[in-house]
């Protein structure tokens, strides 16, 4: 038998008022402090302009200048390119890229991953150099 849908079409529950939703903002959620005290993250994104023909390379080379000219950790590969920073410069940088590629696409798709953990530092090289260590340890 078939569930019903409307059982999976409920509205979404609300946090609460605006108020509830401003204390959670000024003094984090109860029992885990306050998240805005460290907004340091990891961001993985790739920008893809669509409807500009087969060869992309030019507009995602002007984004990923700009990565590189922002002054924050970062690398990029094949799939993504990954930045270092504070939450409002890591956005802000990606919102720059997005609208870099708009000059030279009509269409731009974003993928975004975040790794927000607050507390550490230079983790876009710690993660790579402790699975690094691992490797190289007698099995």
């Amino acid at each position: 038998m078939m569930p019903s849908v409307a059982r999976y079409c409920e509205r979404p529950r609300r946090l609460g008022d605006a108020n509830q939703i401003d204390a959670i903002v000024r003094d984090g959620f109860p029992g885990v402090g306050n998240w805005r005290e460290d907004l340091g993250m990891i961001a993985a994104f790739s920008i893809t302009p669509l409807g500009i023909g087969a060869s992309v390379s030019e507009p995602v080379a002007e984004a990923v200048r700009l990565v590189r000219n922002s002054g924050l950790s970062n690398e990029t590969n094949a799939m993504f390119t990954n930045v270092e920073g504070e939450w409002d410069e890591v956005m802000a940088l990606i919102k720059a890229c997005v609208m870099s590629v708009a000059e030279a696409a009509p269409r731009v798709s974003v993928v975004i991953k975040i790794d927000h953990r607050p507390g550490v530092s230079d983790a876009l090289r710690g993660k790579v150099d402790a699975v690094e260590e691992r490797l190289a340890r007698p099995r």
